[in-house]
């Protein structure tokens, strides 16, 4: 008897121990549910940010330093080469100059007599039209 009232015993205590750990484990299961984690990500952030400890890159600051450097050095060859054209002789010298700027130094791939000479009999070539206007152009006596 004694065998059977201590295994009943145990039983219970067994019993009440599930139920605690159902019971602890319920609440915590409550409590995850309660307390649903909150998103920050409302309508009124993403639209209406602060800016007040914001800080651009320093990569970012020497790229767009070196580019406005590399836009004046532009500028400034544009106006060196223009000022170069523009105190030229004649309007042949002119042209002869502004040709051998396109061709040989502004041109990387054309760096040899053959590729330029290639490149003048295949490419940009006039129709027949358009040299017959040339050729009345040049042979027309201004003086």
């Amino acid at each position: 008897m004694e065998t059977v009232a201590s295994s009943s015993t145990q039983r219970q205590s067994d019993v009440s121990q599930l139920l605690a750990r159902n019971e602890s484990t319920n609440r915590i299961i409550q409590d995850i549910l309660q307390r649903q984690k909150s998103f920050k990500d409302d309508p009124e952030r993403s639209i209406h940010p602060s800016y007040t400890d914001f800080k651009v890159p320093y990569h970012m600051t020497c790229r767009l330093r070196y580019c406005k450097k590399m836009n004046e050095y532009e500028k400034q060859f544009q106006r060196e080469l223009n000022e170069m054209l523009n105190h030229q002789p004649t309007a042949y010298d002119a042209a002869r100059f502004n040709r051998h700027l396109c061709i040989t130094t502004l041109w990387r791939p054309l760096h040899n007599r053959k590729e330029i000479d290639y490149f003048q009999r295949n490419f940009f070539r006039m129709n027949p039209r358009q040299k017959k206007r040339l050729e009345f152009i040049m042979n027309t006596k201004m003086i």
